[in-house]
């Protein structure tokens, strides 16, 4: 995937017929190899043909349901290595954002939110457009309260004013936003984390300079390779390339703040 190294420039000409700036663009290259990630399960003869449902679809449902979720596990966690994709919080040189508390409050965490920004927008030139976070830590944004015990974050469809979030609903994907920025929630991100190993993380990007390739996935019903003893294997697979070209329009929010959140 081609990425500029060193972009053009521009500049005031000081006169008519003055030379014009001029900087030659030079580029480089970044590896995003295609990744396979496949599943399959081997089920007797007897139960496809005596089921009174379709079992083989139940089956595909459930590999296709797995594919989706090792997907997204990819996209996040990803090593790199051992036929793995590169994930985002393994992407070499994003921003880090240190949040030490151990009674974390909202306000703390809007202010870790605007250093992340701050940092994407002073290094890239350009402003991330989502936080990513795990359902806990969302779900502990949405028992915040100010001062009166009214939530911090209310529902988008009650034309909020002077909030600091919006809840659109939903328990997965888009949720609403917080501190001006779409919020999207997944429960593919790691709550290992920290000395304790119970921390998540928090992910603010701009998620245009990351790019993701997805194939069509394959479905295959397979009676011969089993049939000596009337087996059939249903199998899916897929394939996927990722690549970053800018890894400081990523910043990683992390810190002993973001252990299991009480809601008592």
């Amino acid at each position: 995937m081609p990425r500029i190294l060193t972009g053009t420039a521009t500049a005031i000409q000081p006169a008519d017929n003055d030379p014009v700036q001029e900087v030659d663009l030079t580029d480089t290259v970044i590896s995003a190899p295609v990744r396979t990630i496949a599943g399959q399960q081997d089920v007797a003869l007897q139960l496809l043909d005596q089921s009174p449902i379709n079992f083989d679809e139940v089956i595909i449902r459930d590999l296709l349901a797995d594919y989706g979720r090792r997907i997204g596990l990819q996209v996040l966690t990803g090593t790199g290595a051992a036929g793995q994709l590169l994930g985002l919080t393994a992407v070499t040189g994003v921003e880090t954002v240190t949040w030490t508390s151990t009674a974390p409050t909202a306000v703390e965490f809007q202010k870790r939110v605007a250093d992340a920004v701050s940092r994407i927008a002073g290094a890239t030139y350009a402003p991330p457009n989502a936080i990513v976070m795990h359902p806990r830590r969302w779900a502990w944004l949405l028992i915040q309260n100010d001062t009166a015990n009214r939530p911090l974050v209310v529902p988008e469809s009650q034309g909020p004013s002077n909030a600091q979030g919006v809840l659109a609903g939903g328990a997965e994907g888009r949720v609403g936003s917080f501190a001006g920025l779409p919020v999207h929630v997944d429960s593919n991100i790691a709550t290992t984390g920290g000395a304790g190993v119970n921390q998540d993380v928090v992910l603010v990007l701009n998620t245009a300079e990351t790019i993701l390739y997805e194939s069509q996935i394959r479905t295959r019903v397979l009676p011969e390779v089993l049939s000596g003893t009337l087996t059939v294997r249903v199998q899916i697979y897929g394939y996927a390339a990722m690549a970053t070209r800018q890894p400081k329009s990523i910043a990683v929010i992390a810190g002993t703040a973001l252990t299991p959140p009480t809601f008592v």
